[in-house]
């Protein structure tokens, strides 16, 4: 996954990507059978979509250098920005409610 390319950058670690992506697909599962998210979409999908954006800021020029210390709050800044599109784009379900009448029976 491209996100892992961001996290390992330079170290040529194929299977630290694929670590990377099946254990982020394992949290997005999770967060789903907990309700944190819309269970009718496959983690995988979730993570393709986050994998998108991901590769829109790896490809950008000027990409802060571990050296300067910049890039730590660079991916903290994307982390927060993929978390509240997902929220957004897949919420979690509204819990069905039964309304009661309060003036007696129907």
């Amino acid at each position: 996954m491209r996100w892992g390319h961001l996290e390992f950058a330079g170290t040529g670690s194929d299977d630290a990507a694929r670590d990377t992506a099946s254990r982020k697909a394992e949290v997005l599962r999770r967060a789903q059978q907990d309700g944190l998210l819309d269970s009718s979409w496959d983690p995988l999908d979730i993570l393709v979509f986050v994998n998108q954006l991901s590769m829109a800021w790896a490809d950008q020029p000027g990409l802060p250098s571990i050296e300067s210390g910049a890039r730590d709050q660079f991916l903290a800044d994307r982390r927060a920005a993929i978390v509240t599109a997902v929220e957004r784009l897949f919420p979690a379900a509204i819990p069905h409610t039964t309304h009661h009448r309060e003036d007696g029976p129907a």
